[in-house]
């Protein structure tokens, strides 16, 4: 492979080895380019910037907005030929159609089970608990990575050495500690008038402002209970439901199997 200049050449040749020069501050995750650390550092705020105009959801990256605001149309071009369900592209389709098959084409390693997609088979393996490998000598936790294994090790032992600068807390994590860090700074420029809190952004103080106006506009439709955040709302409504879909990895509760489903894709990221 041939380069027009010296620069992309040098960067290509990061490829071959094993330097990873630019170092993520909160985790310490590196990468070969300055432009991947980027990408990466938007997972460490709690800003989704990219919010729909139909409904309350925000992400952190514009494509998944764009793959969220397909839920909102009408435009359902792709029917199944079996049960007439319609979808708004053809993967959807594709997959909803394993439903109506027998192929079952993943299996098992251990029991030979066989899935129709990763999804489930990771789920099913997570109940094996293959995916967690990396286990405690002195307790009985597992965990999926070495880095998790290292980090929960440092509680036993009571290591706490990430320490604050400013109060010289100590903390167990370098992430809690980025965290407990911004307490110190003046990076919170929107202050409520009421109470004098101040936030990181304006979304947030809109958010805290309804604590105070008493605003409660999420209304259970089954028992018109009235909640002041959606997710609390979603929360509730477990209660009119026999069916809790709970993930096996972070206990993380779902009203549905397809929400369920769609956030076992952060584990498989």
């Amino acid at each position: 492979m041939s380069y027009f200049d010296k620069n992309n050449l040098k960067y290509h040749i990061l490829t071959h080895s094993k330097e990873k020069p630019f170092k993520c501050s909160v985790c310490d995750k590196s990468f070969s380019y300055k432009k991947n650390l980027r990408k990466h550092s938007i997972i460490h705020s709690k800003d989704k910037t990219f919010k729909c105009s139909l409904c309350e959801e925000s992400f952190t990256y514009k494509n998944n907005l764009r793959k969220h605001s397909l839920i909102h149309s009408k435009d359902k071009t792709f029917k199944c030929s079996v049960c007439n369900e319609s979808y708004v592209n053809e993967n959807s389709l594709r997959k909803h159609s394993l439903i109506h098959s027998n192929d079952n084409p993943l299996y098992c390693s251990l029991c030979n089970k066989s899935f129709s997609d990763q999804i489930c088979l990771y789920n099913h393996l997570c109940i094996s608990s293959i995916v967690k490998q990396f286990k405690c000598s002195l307790c009985d936790k597992s965990f999926s990575n070495k880095y998790s294994l290292a980090s929960h090790i440092r509680s036993h032992n009571n290591e706490k050495p990430y320490k604050c600068a400013f109060c010289n807390k100590s903390f167990v994590r370098k992430y809690t500690l980025a965290t407990h860090v911004l307490m110190h700074s003046n990076q919170n420029p929107f202050k409520c008038s009421v109470c004098q809190k101040s936030f990181g952004n304006e979304y947030k103080l809109n958010r805290h402002l309804i604590i105070h106006n008493n605003e409660k506009p999420f209304k259970c439709l089954i028992c018109n209970k009235p909640f002041a955040y959606k997710c609390n709302l979603k929360t509730h409504l477990l209660l009119h439901t026999n069916k809790r879909f709970v993930c096996l990895i972070c206990s993380k509760v779902f009203s549905t199997e397809c929400n369920l489903k769609r956030h076992i894709r952060v584990h498989l990221k």
